[in-house]
């Protein structure tokens, strides 16, 4: 289970990205909205932190902090281990 919740997040990030690139910050909100609402749940808390910023920097229009954000979350998924069903 953690392991889909990690590879459909590693999969919305294209998307993400593109809201972003648009500065689509209505969109980006919901992303962190609901990445803050699940990583607890998912026994990955540090995504909940993610989401909360995210969240946050979306509400402020803080285009900087997003950018921010995104680059720290990929790095991050980037280092779990991901194992394949």
């Amino acid at each position: 289970m953690v392991t889909d919740y990690i590879q459909r997040y590693l999969a919305g990030l294209p998307a993400a990205r593109a809201s972003l690139a648009g500065l689509d910050h209505d969109a980006l909100r919901v992303y962190g909205h609901r990445l803050k609402g699940s990583g607890s749940g998912y026994g990955v808390p540090r995504l909940t932190e993610f989401g909360a910023l995210i969240e946050d920097a979306a509400r402020r229009g803080d285009t900087g902090a997003l950018q921010n954000q995104f680059a720290e979350l990929e790095a991050y998924l980037g280092r779990l281990e991901v194992i394949p069903d």
